[in-house]
């Protein structure tokens, strides 16, 4: 698969996932108190408008200079190496969570780092 495309798909996959944390920030929270709701909230769309940024600042660079440039390179890796950090924090803290979309996410967030870091790599 060409390598462009990667980033691509990628990118959609994680821009996807940050809308959703966006979106849905507020759902199945009935059981926690309103200030522990708020900071969840807070920390969800937080966390999704940074996977927004990544997944953008990742299209824009491939689409304006293409994968094998120096700064493309330098751009996955750093955004794979923040996916990976948040992955690992999320397998840690947040996976002792019932909520699906908390235990589906260091998965999501391993998935995409493992696209960039392919590119980056090859």
């Amino acid at each position: 698969m060409d390598n462009q495309i990667i980033i691509y798909i990628g990118s959609a996959i994680i821009m996807f996932w940050g809308l959703t944390h966006i979106i849905h920030s507020a759902k199945e929270l009935d059981e926690i108190s309103q200030e522990n709701k708020l900071i969840y909230t807070l920390e969800w769309r937080v966390e999704g408008i940074a996977f927004l940024f990544i997944g953008l600042l990742v299209i824009a660079v491939t689409s304006v200079v293409g994968t094998v440039k120096l700064c493309s390179v330098l751009i996955y890796l750093l955004s794979s190496t923040l996916l990976l950090t948040l992955t690992l924090w999320s397998l840690f803290k947040g996976y002792q969570s019932k909520k699906t979309a908390i235990r589906m996410s260091p998965f999501i967030k391993l998935i995409v780092a493992s696209m960039y870091l392919w590119v980056a790599l090859s």
